[in-house]
């Protein structure tokens, strides 16, 4: 699964991977975002993630290919 013991995102090395860092805010996917949900980064509590479907997200993270059998 590519599973790491550190706690760092694997894509842009700058903050703890959680839900919240690959949604919201990890710069490598921040053109994905844009192109999803219009900006670049978002606050987990802003309207736009509350009010996403769960199409959207289920878009963004296919488009992502964060999921992928490949290991980054």
């Amino acid at each position: 699964m590519g599973l790491s013991n550190d706690p760092f995102c694997s894509y842009c090395k700058e903050a703890i991977e959680s839900a919240s860092h690959f949604l919201c805010h990890c710069n490598y996917f921040a053109f994905l975002r844009t192109t999803v949900w219009g900006k670049p980064s978002s606050h987990p509590t802003d309207n736009d993630i509350d009010s996403a479907t769960v199409g959207d997200i289920v878009r963004f993270i296919k488009k992502s290919h964060r999921f992928s059998s490949s290991i980054q």
